[in-house]
């Protein structure tokens, strides 16, 4: 069993194998440096926004943007929501009262409809 933070296997495969595919998303390829990148840029607006413990909710199709928030929120001691897209408007609202974030982020697939 490892004992290392969840997060830091993220920076050793963005070093060790920089260019190798850490997500296949329909027929793109995403490697560890490029994902390990955007997380960090996640991670930077979020400890911007938040504090440890906080809750971020999440409203999105699963995909690379799901993942990022999610490995950046795991990474700073937040608390990921994610709320389903299929879902109504008075459900998430349910939902977000509920569970009180501190931030709510969303895909610009969903927030512009």
């Amino acid at each position: 069993m490892s004992t290392e933070p969840f997060g830091d296997w993220l920076w050793r495969w963005a070093t060790e194998q920089p260019d190798k595919a850490a997500l296949i998303v329909d027929d793109q390829k995403i490697g560890w440096a490029v994902l390990a990148s955007r997380v960090t840029e996640r991670m930077r607006f979020l400890q911007s926004t938040t504090g440890a413990g906080d809750r971020v909710a999440w409203l999105g199709p699963n995909g690379p943007d799901f993942i990022e928030v999610f490995l950046a929120c795991a990474q700073l001691g937040l608390i990921f929501v994610p709320l389903n897209t299929r879902l109504s408007g008075p459900e998430h609202r349910l939902q977000l009262d509920n569970c009180d974030p501190a931030l709510v982020l969303g895909a610009p697939s969903v927030i512009d409809q």
